[in-house]
């Protein structure tokens, strides 16, 4: 009897702007490595606002929670809530 492979998802957790990214001087730190539509933002790299690299206004997303999967100790944001 052949057994079939289930493709185990990591499950998602919901994580505020401030357990992600930090702000200093109105522009953004990651505090963990994070990736964003594909992108991947690096611990302590300092970025204005995330826009260029990922579409996304990152700051004005700062009060925000976000749907976060772990992938490989990569947070990985799929869903942005307002």
């Amino acid at each position: 009897m052949q057994q079939s492979k289930i493709n185990k998802q990591a499950p998602s957790m919901r994580m505020r702007f401030s357990d992600l990214f930090e702000i200093h001087e109105r522009k953004i730190r990651p505090k963990v490595e994070v990736e964003v539509k594909g992108v991947r933002l690096k611990p302590g790299e300092t970025i204005d606002d995330a826009s260029e690299r990922t579409g996304i206004n990152l700051l004005s997303h700062r009060e925000c929670c976000f749907d976060v999967e772990k992938k490989d100790g990569v947070y990985v944001i799929k869903t942005i809530y307002d």
